[in-house]
């Protein structure tokens, strides 16, 4: 009989009280042993319904004092006990009540599998941004950028567990992958050491270091969906960009090693992404192809948040002073991560 293994959820928060109640009923009504899950909240000072709802459904609460979420999953990283860790958020919710079960088995056959990811999917209550959301799976720059993960799938063979089809690869540091957040799923004593300490470290860096330490066995799943209530908006959006932008990479950029998002053919793919995303003929083009390619029409979005994107960048890079200093940082002197 396969081992049960236990779960550990982190779930920073901070007002999250829109999503919160949906989300932890997805953890605890799973079909798998209750004292198998333990959920981690690190709250960040919400003054709504927030701390109300999580006692309901843990006892594991904590401050977090610094804020930001990845402060909060580092909270939880530290407090776990659990053998695997799941990198969630209060707007995640699992898709399928036998999430936790079919996960464990694709651990317990692959016990050198360090990591399990799968896709994050707009619900029927979302609005209509989200179903553009579901097809790049990240941010049109990112999705612009990273391809590597079409290059491992391909290489890779098909396995399946449970009518679960999955696909398990090894990850050169060299070619690395944007993961790391949002239903990622560890072995923790893989990573636990990596979220030590106080300084400030992102999502995709955990995986990057994890994978450099020599735990290159991932997973992908296209079954093991989740929700991602990340956006409503247009204007949304081009706010938590302006925010991760300002707030986060301007201000931590010289507490993190990021040279790693340098590798390959980066400065090429930026270049280009500048006339794909700035001259409109090019991303219409596209956007036109790929409607016919995958038959939707979601992808009316592309065009103009490509260009919100890169111009909000663009913005607030020559308007604020640590922007300018970045800039410099990148092109002229090409240090990425010290002044």
């Amino acid at each position: 009989m396969d081992n049960v293994l236990k779960f550990t959820f982190s779930v920073p928060t901070l007002n999250s009280e829109r999503y919160l109640e949906s989300c932890l009923q997805s953890i605890i009504n799973q079909a798998y042993p209750r004292e198998a899950i333990e959920i981690i909240i690190s709250d960040a000072g919400s003054s709504d319904d927030t701390i109300r709802i999580a006692k309901k459904y843990t006892n594991l609460l904590f401050e977090n004092k610094k804020k930001l979420g990845e402060y909060g999953t580092q909270i939880a990283a530290e407090k776990a006990s659990g053998d695997l860790f799941v990198v969630f958020a209060a707007d995640n919710g699992l898709v399928r009540n036998d999430w936790l079960k079919r996960v464990s088995g694709v651990f317990n056959n692959h016990k050198s599998l360090s990591c399990l990811w799968g896709k994050m999917v707009a619900s029927k209550t979302d609005p209509v941004i989200m179903r553009y959301y579901e097809l790049i799976q990240s941010e049109p720059l990112a999705h612009f950028l990273n391809k590597n993960l079409e290059f491992y799938l391909k290489k890779a063979a098909a396995n399946n567990f449970l009518d679960l089809k999955y696909e398990i690869f090894n990850v050169d540091p060299k070619r690395p992958l944007c993961w790391g957040a949002n239903g990622i799923v560890y072995r923790l004593r893989d990573v636990k050491e990596l979220f030590a300490g106080d300084k400030y470290i992102g999502d995709n860096e955990i995986f990057q270091y994890m994978v450099e330490n020599g735990h290159t066995t991932v997973g992908y799943s296209f079954d093991l969906n989740i929700y991602h209530h990340t956006v409503s908006s247009v204007r949304h959006w081009v706010g938590k960009w302006k925010r991760n932008y300002t707030q986060i990479f301007l201000k931590t950029r010289h507490h993190r090693r990021i040279d790693w998002f340098y590798y390959g053919n980066f400065k090429l793919k930026m270049f280009l992404w500048l006339g794909y995303s700035l001259l409109p003929i090019f991303s219409i083009s596209h956007t036109v192809y790929l409607m016919l390619r995958d038959g939707t029409i979601y992808w009316f979005y592309h065009p103009l948040m490509c260009f919100l994107q890169t111009w909000t960048y663009l913005y607030w890079t020559l308007a604020l002073q640590e922007g300018r200093k970045s800039l410099v940082e990148h092109i002229v002197t090409k240090n990425y991560n010290s002044p």
